[in-house]
């Protein structure tokens, strides 16, 4: 019997680490949604 735990973590970045998580998650959004694209189209 496998037994699962979760940890939840709550970040408080200024206004500098916000930028720069923004465009973090921007450009990997970017990235996803760019190679996604061509396996949508095969579908």
């Amino acid at each position: 019997m496998n037994v699962y735990q979760a940890y939840y973590f709550r970040m408080y970045p200024n206004k500098e680490q916000q930028v720069k998580l923004n465009q973090f998650l921007g450009i990997s959004r970017f990235i996803y949604n760019h190679y996604l694209s061509p396996k949508r189209r095969n579908l």
